[in-house]
Order: C-alpha cells, then structure tokens, then sequence
C-alpha cells in the first residue's frame, strides 16, 4: 500500500477483532493530525507507530487515514472510528475515577475547575456547604478559564468545570458526546467606569454603545478581550484596549483610577465592587451563560449535590438570571 492510495475497502471480508490499545493510538494521531506529532507524544518512533497504524488498518479492513506532506486527514471510516475511540478513552476516565473513589471508600475526592470570579461567587459557597454536610469530601478549586477548563475536564484531570461562554462565542464541547452542558443562568455584562466619568451622572439609564466610542478600555482574559472587541465591532467601533489583566480588583483599580472603561459581569460586581466605580447597562446587553460541564458518563453522586449547591448559591445571591 502506498501513502497516496489508501487501502481498499474490505471491510465487509476481512474486518476483525479490534485492537483496543491501537484504536486509542489511532485517536492520539487523529487528535494530532499527523504521525510524527503523535509519536513525538507517545514517546514512539514514527515508523514504529505508522506500523502500529497499518496494523489497525488490516484489522479494520479499511484505510482510516489518507497520509499527506502536512500530516493525516481521516477517510469516512476513520471517522466513525474516532468517534468509538473518544468512547473509550471516555469510559476509561470515567473506570480511573470510579476505581479511585473505590480504594478510598471512606472519603470521595472531587476537582472543580472554575473561572476566578465563579470560584468567589459560586463555586466556594457550594463547597463549602457541600463539606459541611459531607465531612469526609476531598475537595480540589483551580482557577481555569473556561476553554482551558473543558479540555482539562476531557482529559480527565478535573470532575467538574464551571463557565461562562458569551453570547457570540459558544465553547466547543466536542461532538463525540463526551461531555454534557447544564446552563445555570445568565450573567449580564455592564460597562463599568470611574464616577467621574461623563456617562456616570445617569447611573439607571441604559447606555447607547455608540456613545462608548473613542473610549480607553481595560480588559481581562484573552477570551474577554476577543469578546469586547467583538462588542466594538457589532457596533460600529473599535475599542482601545490599553490595559489587560485576568484579576479583577485589578481591572476595578485601573477602572475607579480614571485609566478606562471595562465590561465586568453583574455577578462579580454583586460580588465585590470597588468604591469609585459605578456600573451602567447598555441598550443592546451582552450577556454570558454560566454552565455547569461534567463527563457524560459520570454518574457519582458527589456531582450531582455540587450542582444542586451551585445553583442554590446562584439563585440565594440572585447572581444569575433565567
């Protein structure tokens, strides 16, 4: 078989037994979209692993990937098989953290990723009620933006992922149905400014976005900024970003300091808002969802009584809307 011309289909004579251990390697080149970075992963030679390749390909009875000079592409039965192997690799997850929770038996452990300001506003009330009623949880909160958070979710190295998506820009969950999404609420944003600032005499008054034009801007996180310039864009200007940080008492500081404006989210001004810094609506409010992110199939308990916490927390507080 040539590297141009995939093998035949024989599927329908030939295909076998499947190889679990070269269908999970068969995933980590399909992930890679390319041999020689899926090698460089596994610790493998490259001939080494188009050998193991080639010998799923035999087992399958069909040619899974088509090679060319910028890596791989997979033909429509490599595809269907990339599905069944996120399965796997899924369901072995899942296997990691039931065994785990097995030996320990006296305490279950769980790891929740959030993004900063849903760990103050939601996430630590809900365990700290949650280890309350449960002494023995073993309870982990890492700060993770939110595309950062689902891929450690899928890669198995938290249980659970609180965040936030806005409105233009929806997290790709996968379509291999590996995780499963429960909104929360939504949380509006407001353009938050010093009190000395022109706009802040009418603090109820919705804002038009054009008269935010021409305004200094502070921002957060990269997916915040790409977020505000997409505000700017929808109308009609371009912000000016002239500073950044992912912490907000500093975008407060900055804000109340007279250096820009800033989009904060209601549910971190409910949380905490410097004084100096007043928050306006504007007309065409963007908003963000807040989401609850777990494994498909993780059914432990534990889960299901954080999310109940969380949104007894969220809904107590009045932090999120819907």
């Amino acid at each position: 078989m040539s590297q141009d011309d995939p093998t035949p289909d024989r599927t329908g004579d030939s295909a076998g037994a499947l190889d679990p251990k070269l269908v999970l390697t068969f995933r980590e080149v399909a992930r890679m979209g390319s041999i020689s970075a899926a090698a460089r992963k596994l610790g493998w030679t490259q001939p080494a692993l188009g050998q193991q390749l080639r010998r799923l390909e035999k087992e399958a009875g069909t040619a899974l990937v088509r090679r060319h000079a910028r890596g791989i592409t997979l033909t429509p039965a490599g595809e269907v098989l990339l599905g069944h192997a996120d399965a796997i690799a899924g369901r072995l997850l899942v296997a990691r953290a039931a065994l785990r929770d097995a030996v320990r038996r006296t305490a279950t452990r769980l790891t929740v990723a959030s993004f900063p300001s849903g760990s103050s506003a939601l996430v630590a009330p809900a365990v700290a009620s949650l280890v309350a009623a449960v002494p023995e949880l073993d309870v982990r909160v890492i700060d993770m933006e939110p595309p950062v958070a689902v891929e450690a979710l899928v890669e198995g190295q938290v249980d659970v992922a609180l965040v936030f998506e806005h409105q233009e820009d929806e997290l790709d969950l996968g379509a291999s149905g590996r995780v499963r999404r429960r909104l929360l609420g939504r949380d509006p944003l407001l353009v938050a400014m010093s009190e000395q600032h022109r706009l802040a005499a009418e603090p109820d008054r919705a804002l038009d976005a054009s008269e935010l034009a021409g305004e200094n801007w502070i921002s957060g996180c990269l997916w915040c900024q790409a977020n505000l310039v997409n505000f700017g864009e929808r109308h009609g200007f371009a912000p000016a970003i002239r500073h950044t940080s992912e912490d907000q008492l500093v975008v407060q500081q900055l804000v109340g300091s007279g250096m820009g404006m800033a989009l904060i989210s209601e549910m971190t001004l409910r949380t905490y808002q410097r004084p100096g810094v007043v928050a306006r609506p504007v007309i065409d409010q963007p908003l963000r969802n807040v989401s609850l992110v777990t494994h498909q199939h993780d059914a432990r308990r534990v889960l299901g009584r954080f999310a109940s916490e969380v949104l007894l927390t969220a809904r107590r507080a009045g932090l999120l809307d819907g």
